[in-house]
This record gives C-alpha cells, sequence and structure tokens, in this order.
C-alpha cells in the first residue's frame, strides 16, 4: 500500500466514525430512556446493530492500514504504532472475552474458559490492556462463528429439528497459561489458546490464512461473512507485541490458534 493509499485510508475512516460514534450514542440513549414502545425499540436495536457493525469495520481497515505501515517500514501517516502500558489482570480479560458468552449461546455454543495457575487470576500485570483483550476476542468471535456450524446442523438439532444422534456439541475453549520466566525476577511469560471443534480449515487453505482480504472456501460454506482482515491484524498485534501466533487444524475436527506476548512484567509497588 503506497503512502497515498494509507493517508486515504487514515482521513475517510476517521471521517467515518465521527458520525458513527454519534449514531451509536443516540441511538443507546434511546434505548435506554425506557420511553419507547418495543416495536420501535426493535428497530432502534436493529439499527444499533448494523451502525456498531460498520464502526467494527472501519476500525478494521483503519487498523489494517496502521499495522501495515508499522511492518513494512513506511510512513503513510502521523499515527504510529504505539503500545500503551496498562496495568490490568487476568479476571480482567476473562471478563472481556466472557461479554460475548451471550453471542455464543445463541448460535448454541458453549464457551469454555481454562487458566493455569490460576493463583495468578488477579495478579496484576503490565501491557497492552486493549490490543490484547482484541486478539483474544476476535480470535473466539471467529471460533463462535465456525462452531455454529458443526456437522451443519448444530442450531436446528438442539431445537429438535436435526439428527441429534449425528450432531456434536459445538464448543470454544480458551486457556490462558501463566508461567514465571526463571531469569526475570516478577515477570511472567503469558499464552493462550482457542481452540474450536468447528468446520476446520482445508490443508489449501492454510497458506492463505494471514493474507489480507482472504478466507478460506468454507467460510460461504458455513454461512459466515467477513472481510479478511481480522486475523491479519491479530497476527500483526502479537508481533508488535513482541509475540508470535501459529495454528493447527483438521477439516471437520477441530482449528486451534496460540499465541504468546512479550514477557508482562509486575507493577512496581
Amino acid at each position: 500500500m503506497s503512502n497515498v493509499q494509507r493517508a486515504f485510508f487514515f482521513n475517510i475512516t476517521h471521517a467515518l466514525r465521527t458520525p458513527l460514534n454519534r449514531i451509536i450514542s443516540f441511538h443507546t440513549l434511546a434505548m435506554e430512556s425506557g420511553e419507547l414502545t418495543d416495536f420501535t425499540n426493535s428497530f432502534i436495536k436493529a439499527s444499533l446493530t448494523s451502525a456498531e457493525a460498520l464502526l467494527a469495520l472501519i476500525n478494521q481497515i483503519l487498523d489494517f492500514a496502521k499495522f501495515e505501515g508499522a511492518t513494512d517500514g513506511s510512513s503513510g501517516s502521523s499515527d504510529s504504532i504505539e503500545l500503551s502500558e496498562d496495568v490490568w489482570t487476568i479476571r480482567q480479560l476473562i471478563e472481556h472475552v466472557t461479554d460475548i458468552s451471550e453471542k455464543a449461546s445463541l448460535r448454541g455454543v458453549e464457551l469454555l474458559m481454562l487458566i493455569y495457575q490460576p493463583e495468578h487470576f488477579n495478579t496484576k500485570f503490565i501491557g497492552d490492556f486493549f490490543r490484547l483483550r482484541q486478539c483474544c476476542i476476535n480470535l473466539v468471535d471467529n471460533a463462535i462463528k465456525f462452531s455454529s456450524n458443526v456437522d451443519g446442523r448444530t442450531a436446528d438439532a438442539k431445537q429438535g429439528g436435526g439428527n441429534v444422534k449425528d450432531a456434536r456439541t459445538a464448543l470454544v475453549q480458551f486457556t490462558v497459561d501463566i508461567r514465571p520466566v526463571p531469569d526475570k525476577p516478577n515477570t511472567s511469560q503469558l499464552s493462550f489458546e482457542v481452540k474450536d471443534n468447528g468446520v476446520g480449515i482445508p490443508e489449501d487453505k492454510k497458506h492463505a490464512l494471514f493474507v489480507p482480504f482472504c478466507q478460506p472456501a468454507d467460510h460461504t460454506a458455513a454461512n459466515v461473512k467477513g472481510t479478511g482482515l481480522g486475523l491479519v491484524i491479530t497476527k500483526a498485534i502479537i508481533e508488535c507485541m513482541g509475540g508470535n501466533i501459529d495454528f493447527e487444524s483438521i477439516e471437520n475436527e477441530y482449528t486451534r490458534f496460540f499465541f504468546k506476548v512479550r514477557p508482562c512484567a509486575f507493577p512496581k509497588s
């Protein structure tokens, strides 16, 4: 992407985000007022959902332009990739990931959270909480999308309209592993894993998984829509945080993403 193209992306996305944020704010206030009829509220809610989806798409495009500029060494914008040093806990991260459990439930997916070394559940760490949360939620959200189509009939089977005997329970598992770094006092290595038992990734499509705007062919078969930027952005964020991401998948069995970021220090008391 040239500097001119990148500048265009930054300018247009910033210009679009301002009115969208206002629309979302006004819709939210209207729904919280308690003065709308159920009929009107349903339309406002549908409009709000569409506005939020559009804002998420705009943010993805902005992130893509920003991270691509950081990785190829160009400078198409005054915005740079600056990682913040927030103070946060694993409990807070889990709570944010759990926020999408309602979405999993609506799709007939069971969402499990596993934490190794639970004694560190409330331990404070230093790192970019927003970006780390973004990566975790994106991976879990993807897993939910593709697990809701297990055997192509999970939702119908649970409602009594399909072959229950042949349908598997759609399952997404989010795991956090916390390990002390032996030669670095007050520092821990955080590892994350997201595993699902969904449609899997065809062998001939795996090479394109982290290529911008590319998606496995089975996305269409699974009735899942997307930009093809989510995993690209996730990988870029993780690498900017000094980590790496990888995956393994067997078609029609499971997909497993796992990643680490640079060791996180404890805040000084």
